[in-house]
């Protein structure tokens, strides 16, 4: 069962028009019945700032109100518990990322060790040091901003991942 982890930068894309809009459609509306997507906790906090601080009230509004409806539809939340906080604070060393990008990183690395779902999670960002984190891992990392996102999902969906 594919697992894609996203981050703040990835889902911001579903519900603003820019660079990657239109992979993260195709990912979260013509996905697979086993398909599965989670992000942080952390996530409601960061996506609220980002829209907030970018746009009007009534749009910035507009949007988190989209974001609630698709809470537990489109993705759901994974818990950012001592577990995760652990795991971020004794690999910071390792990845030497921000704390919102650790946060989003151990998160995934979490669910992946916690469903055994190694080869077949993903980590979908625009944030390119998250997104080399996430390669030198276990996880597949997918820019929704890349030029052939939309070739390699769909090319990952038929090979059955």
């Amino acid at each position: 069962m594919p697992i894609y982890y996203l981050d703040t930068s990835a889902l911001l894309k579903y519900y603003i028009q820019e660079p990657g809009t239109d992979f993260m459609v195709e990912l979260l509306e013509s996905n697979a019945a086993r398909d599965q997507f989670l992000t942080s906790t952390f996530t409601l906090l960061e996506l609220s700032s980002a829209i907030f601080r970018r746009f009007h009230v009534q749009t910035a509004r507009d949007i988190q109100l989209r974001f609630d409806e698709d809470t537990g539809v489109r993705f759901n939340f994974w818990p950012l518990d001592m577990v995760v906080l652990s795991y971020a604070v004794a690999s910071v060393r390792d990845f030497r990322l921000r704390t919102g990008d650790m946060v989003h990183l151990s998160s995934a690395l979490t669910i992946v060790a916690i469903n055994n779902n190694i080869g077949d999670s993903f980590m979908v960002s625009s944030d390119k040091e998250l997104l080399n984190a996430a390669a030198s891992t276990d996880l597949i990392a997918l820019d929704p901003q890349a030029p052939d996102s939309l070739d390699l999902i769909n090319q990952l969906r038929s090979s059955g991942q």
